[in-house]
């Protein structure tokens, strides 16, 4: 594996756990609302 798939892989994985949490967050978020 090269550096540059490397960081490559690393960025997706970050990406994919933010764009986790955040949606966490939203559907927390919307099931306060909706009580």
């Amino acid at each position: 594996m090269t550096l540059v798939q490397l960081v490559a892989v690393l960025g997706f994985g970050i990406m994919a756990m933010v764009l986790a949490v955040v949606m966490a967050i939203g559907l927390l978020k919307v099931s306060e609302y909706s009580e």
